[in-house]
């Protein structure tokens, strides 16, 4: 396992926006030297980085029909099952999963017509046991874990709010919310400060004197 610090985590999040950026341009941005940059991207990187690669927009291509396919299959066909999908050039993605089911795939056709029948392609030849498809309709968020990583303060505002949620609520009355615009903690006024010891102490008013009748 890899640990990145707060630095790296931003180089893999520039890399996950642009995987083609050039390294003075990531250097600009991150505030790290280029030879650094060329040296963990060849070494300490070599390891996280799986693959530099693409996003398509398949519809543009002509390729409208996008399916995500649940296969469950007799236990003895799981590995030609997964051989099979594993070199089909239209399987885009493809997981060996659990609850019920051994895979998940998925697959990009032209034609509704071609993908029914890669269906029935694959119920002819292998035993399975159970298919649910599910159709694509959009594409709302794709491939956008870690390209954006929190900023270093967002830890300590995370644990003040765990910090309120875990105090008696005597406690929270007094705790400052964390953001005025994000926390919606009832608004508690400030105390007045404790009067001061000196403070504390009157003085007598000075005593009247006495008239010129009472003198005589």
């Amino acid at each position: 396992m890899v640990e990145l610090g707060q630095k790296e985590l931003l180089v893999i999040a520039y890399l996950r926006k642009n995987a083609r950026m050039r390294l003075t341009q990531l250097s600009r941005f991150t505030h790290i030297p280029v030879s650094t940059l060329y040296d963990q991207i060849a070494r300490r990187y070599n390891n996280v980085i799986s693959k530099y690669t693409i996003l398509i927009d398949f519809a543009k291509l002509n390729y409208g029909t996008r399916v995500t396919v649940m296969l469950r299959v007799q236990k003895e066909e799981k590995k030609a099952l997964e051989g099979f999908l594993f070199h089909h050039s239209h399987v885009n993605s493809l997981y060996k999963i659990n609850n019920g089911y051994d895979f998940m795939v998925d697959v990009v056709f032209s034609s509704l017509f071609h993908f029914e029948q890669f269906i029935d392609h694959i119920e002819a030849r292998f035993p399975i046991l159970e298919t649910r498809c599910y159709h694509v309709i959009e594409d709302l968020k794709r491939e956008e874990f870690l390209a954006q990583p929190l900023p270093p303060s967002s830890n300590s505002r995370q644990k003040s709010s765990w910090i309120r949620e875990k105090k008696s609520p005597s406690m929270v009355e007094h705790l400052s919310p964390v953001d005025d615009s994000s926390c919606h903690a009832p608004h508690v006024p400030r105390l007045s400060p404790p009067p001061s010891p000196h403070s504390s102490q009157t003085k007598d008013p000075p005593a009247a004197e006495p008239s010129p009748k009472e003198q005589e």
